[in-house]
């Protein structure tokens, strides 16, 4: 820095330059003028992981409490799943979408219709996918044993990186065989059993009944409804357990059969099991999840000792003009001070790297000492 001064300065002396950063009126030892440190390296620093939890749904709500479906999804995807809303005038984004998978592809597409004139067995490819996806989270694949189910999948722009285990609560309401809801029985609500799990960041969790605020039933209806996937986003409803549970029976027509029987009518139908719930009570039923979202950071304490940073090394504050020699800063008592504004992280090769600039400067002597937290997020 003093030759870079010099180059741009008429008329001073490289060695009274040298000087006046050493001399200063002052008794202190050399040992109390250091400015500069490079005696910090990544040791230093340790490896942190913040967790942020926020409300899963549109507009940072953490309950959706009215659903809809889009009249207007095209036909080539509504056989697949159904897109879920949660406003009437479709300004969100899809919130979530629900499927129906079939290991044997029964209630899929069949027969003849014009807009598809041959069988594409729809669930079948619904189940194949899911399987693919979800089977390594499971300890062996003979654990993922649905022949059969439902798959809710939130909206990966929603949810970080996960929806966050023991924070979120679906509730279904029966649906009749002419698809109306029975809204004299009570809808059945259900979690994850994180709360009783042994591993707090497990990939897949089994679904129970209960509720976020009370935990797990002691006198469920079932002993499980299916897997809860937080990192995959995925709720897979266990297919024969909501039939045989009455809630919602699913339609397993013979995909080789006559006619044209859609894939959406069991999507829809559970559809309009969650949305019944809601329209029973959205205060006491609604679809409540948050999500988590884990940032990786580096720290690095800086350290600043009462010897060290006690003096500017800035080359325009100057005592006088004539002699050009860097004007010296006193307390009451005697020391130089200086104020930290901002601290340089340089690389072996003393490049600066990044700049961590401070809320407000700290004065700065040889009677104080400071440690200074650098957070860097990647």
């Amino acid at each position: 820095m003093a030759n870079d001064f010099l180059t741009n300065t008429d008329g001073i002396n490289p060695s009274e330059y040298l000087d006046s950063i050493l001399i200063f009126a002052s008794d202190d030892s050399l040992a109390f003028k250091k400015i500069y440190s490079d005696d910090y390296t990544m040791n230093d620093a340790s490896d942190r992981q913040e967790t942020f939890t926020r409300p899963l749904w549109f507009d940072d709500k953490n309950k959706l409490t009215e659903l809809y479906t889009n009249p207007n999804q095209s036909f080539s995807t509504k056989i697949y799943y159904r897109n879920v809303y949660g406003n009437s005038n479709l300004e969100s984004d899809v919130q979530f979408s629900i499927a129906y998978g079939d290991i044997g592809g029964f209630g899929s597409t069949t027969g003849s219709n014009e807009e598809l004139p041959y069988n594409v067995y729809e669930s079948k490819a619904v189940y194949l996918q899911y399987k693919n996806i979800l089977i390594d989270n499971h300890l062996s694949p003979s654990e993922f044993n649905l022949q059969n189910f439902y798959a809710i999948s939130v909206n990966s722009l929603n949810m970080g990186d996960s929806i966050t285990p023991g924070r979120w609560q679906l509730s279904l309401s029966k649906v009749n065989s002419d698809d109306t809801i029975d809204t004299g029985t009570t809808p059945v609500t259900l979690i994850d059993d994180s709360v009783s799990a042994s591993n707090k960041d497990a990939m897949v969790y089994q679904i129970k009944e209960g509720t976020i605020v009370n935990g797990l039933d002691d006198t469920p209806l079932k002993e499980t409804w299916g897997y809860f996937y937080p990192k995959n986003g995925v709720i897979l409803l266990n297919a024969s357990t909501l039939s045989s549970s009455q809630y919602l029976i699913t339609d397993r027509c013979d995909p080789t059969g006559s006619g044209a029987v859609f894939m959406s009518s069991n999507a829809d139908r559970l559809f309009t099991s969650i949305s019944g719930a809601m329209s029973i009570s959205s205060e006491q039923y609604p679809f409540q999840a948050l999500s988590t979202e884990r940032l990786e950071s580096i720290v690095v304490f800086v350290r600043v000792t009462s010897e060290e940073f006690n003096y500017t090394n800035n080359p325009s504050c100057v005592k006088d003009l004539t002699n050009y020699k860097i004007k010296e800063t006193l307390l009451d008592n005697g020391f130089n001070f200086s104020y930290i504004t901002q601290v340089g992280l340089y690389n072996d090769e003393n490049e600066l790297l990044a700049v961590a600039k401070l809320s407000k400067p700290i004065r700065k002597d040889r009677g104080t000492e400071t440690v200074i937290r650098v957070k860097i997020r990647n």
